[in-house]
């Protein structure tokens, strides 16, 4: 019997040795298969956060646009596609694992053949690479930091954005590549990390400046905690570079602020939502909050006017140079040139009216009182005793008193035609051309002649004339 034994012994051994090895590589698939399942999840609340990051950061943006966004609706749902093909792609080849490995541990040979360990690493190193090229492909930052800020991951976006590759990046400390000088980075995120560990989520903008760009960078940022066993073991960032919209919205609220024109965001149920200094100043409010707290009809009470602007503005984008009248703080009407526009939302209904007013009060008032300068010497020209000629070079009348009728008969209508000399006597006619001439050429500052004029009777009436040169602001 022992000697019968003996050869079955080596036997025994090789067939727990195959099974160990089988037992070996089903715990690795398990492992294998629980850890592409949980970057799987990982991948879904990573998209998750895009979309809900770009909704609540843009979503303002978004409605302000005058024309639609129905792409960038479609491009989410083509996103969420492809991950659903790409998903599917991963989950095929698990299958493929799962079979292989099924194959390998039904088949009854003492030891697995280098050909299926092969197939089997290489199906998990095509895997590993795949979920690798789709995290690359983030036009965002994706990093995943230890407790004590060591990066345990990053994506292709974050190593060319600090210009080092992944062997540079990886155990390093994120503060590394920051430049904390002036800031307190780095205690302000310790300081809220108890508060992280207690919701295991946090979303904002944070400025940073980076070491190998030397520059100032603004990144909308979502950050979750990593738990496994309930406990939190590390975080993981998305970050969008909001840099380019931060400066643009620095230059607009510089420029908002310092125009002079006066600026202003109403609702269509007329209440004022903004406006710049330059409104508050023209409309003489103490302050901003002071007139956000009235409403458009206190300010423009005019509402027949309002329906009319209120009626340009949405059949046409722009409404220009509408001279209306506002009343102050004091009660004092202004004079203001408006230029509005209205604000649409994707299915094109109005959400606010925005637009300019220049204050014109003051020209205004120049214009009146030019304008009764003006009247003033027409009536004490209407009314001077004596008749005024106005002659220009050519020899055209521009202009001739009222007083014509009484003089020499003719009214004003009747002299739009005439002359300068039409109706002069032909003997006085060489001295009047003679004068003429030589006030145009500087020759005479002021002369008197009597020269005889045909009154519309046929008769000669004898006129004493004073001829002086008028002279524009060009002299």
């Amino acid at each position: 019997m022992p000697e019968n034994a003996r050869p079955d012994s080596p036997q025994r051994s090789d067939s727990s040795a195959s099974q160990q090895n089988r037992v070996s590589i089903s715990a690795r698939l398990e492992q294998f298969e629980k850890r592409q399942a949980d970057l799987l999840r990982l991948i879904y609340f990573v998209l998750v956060v895009v979309v809900a990051a770009f909704l609540w950061t843009q979503w303002s943006t978004l409605r302000n646009f005058f024309y639609r966004l129905e792409g960038a609706a479609f491009g989410l749902v083509l996103l969420v596609l492809l991950l659903g093909v790409y998903t599917w792609r991963r989950m095929r080849e698990i299958s493929e694992l799962r079979g292989l490995v099924r194959g390998l541990e039904q088949h009854q040979v003492t030891s697995t053949s280098d050909k299926q360990l092969e197939q089997l690493f290489g199906l998990i190193s095509r895997s590993q690479q795949g979920y690798r090229d789709l995290i690359d492909s983030f036009d965002d930052i994706l990093i995943a930091l230890s407790l004590d800020g060591e990066i345990r991951a990053a994506n292709r976006r974050f190593a060319e954005l600090v210009g080092l590759n992944f062997q540079q990046i990886i155990g390093k400390k994120l503060v590394d590549f920051l430049d904390e000088s002036g800031g307190q980075g780095s205690a302000d995120a310790l300081e809220a990390l108890p508060r992280f560990l207690e919701r295991r989520n946090w979303s904002g903008v944070v400025q940073v400046r980076l070491k190998s760009r030397n520059a100032i960078f603004y990144f909308d940022c979502v950050a979750h905690a990593m738990v496994r066993d309930d406990a939190v073991h590390g975080i993981t960032v998305l970050a969008r570079d909001v840099t380019s919209l931060r400066r643009n919205e620095a230059r607009f609220t510089e420029l908002f602020e310092t125009l002079q024109e006066g600026i202003y965001i109403v609702t269509p149920e007329d209440r004022i939502v903004d406006a710049n200094p330059a409104l508050v100043r023209i409309l003489g409010y103490d302050s901003k909050e002071e007139l956000l707290a009235k409403k458009v009809t206190d300010i423009f009470p005019d509402e027949s006017l309002r329906n009319v602007i209120r009626t340009e503005v949405e059949r046409q984008p722009m409404v220009e140079g509408r001279e209306i009248v506002l009343i102050r703080k004091d009660g004092k009407p202004i004079f203001c040139l408006n230029t509005a526009a209205a604000v649409r939302d994707n299915s094109g209904k109005i959400i606010r009216y925005q637009g300019a007013l220049m204050d014109i009060t003051a020209r205004r008032e120049i214009e009146r009182r030019l304008h009764k300068q003006q009247e003033f010497a027409r009536r004490l020209v209407d009314n001077f005793p004596d008749l005024i000629l106005v002659v220009d070079t050519r020899g055209h009348y521009t202009f001739i008193s009222p007083r014509c009728k009484d003089v020499l008969g003719y009214d004003i209508e009747d002299t739009h035609e005439m002359q300068f000399g039409g109706r002069t006597h032909p003997e006085d006619l060489p001295v009047l051309l003679e004068l003429f001439n030589g006030t145009l050429q500087g020759k005479h500052d002021f002369s008197s002649r009597e020269i005889r004029v045909r009154h519309k009777n046929g008769e000669w009436r004898r006129i004493l004339f004073n001829f002086s040169p008028l002279s524009d602001e060009s002299g």
